[in-house]
């Protein structure tokens, strides 16, 4: 991907790549997910006490545009969002996540390496 883009991000953090140094303040904007989780207890072979396993059940994406293949943007959405997109087979191409954190004095987040698409 060699075009120019524009980068709106749609959380509510001041994002940070370490990598380019460049910082991208959040928009005003800010995709969120509904979801609800289930979990259910299981009894390990060998063990004494059960596990508890939990499942996430996405509902409505909100505060996030339409896909258009034209518009030149870059959307950078939390983590979550990613994994909501991803579990409703979801592999929009306009729509990125901070990838791994980068972290300085004290275990403090500083930033992120890169940004990572759904997929």
């Amino acid at each position: 991907m060699n075009k120019s883009l524009k980068l709106v991000n749609l959380t509510t953090h001041h994002l940070r790549d370490v990598a380019s140094d460049q910082e991208f303040p959040p928009s005003g904007t800010v995709a969120k997910v509904d979801y609800h989780r289930t979990s259910d207890n299981l009894r390990i072979q060998g063990y004494a006490k059960e596990i508890k396993v939990s499942t996430t059940h996405y509902k409505n994406i909100v505060g996030l545009p339409p896909f258009d293949k034209d518009n030149n943007i870059l959307y950078v959405v939390s983590a979550f969002i990613i994994n909501a997109l991803a579990h409703n087979n979801d592999n929009r191409t306009d729509i990125v996540a901070p990838g791994p954190k980068i972290t300085g004095a004290g275990n403090q987040t500083v930033g992120c390496n890169s940004f990572r698409f759904n997929g």
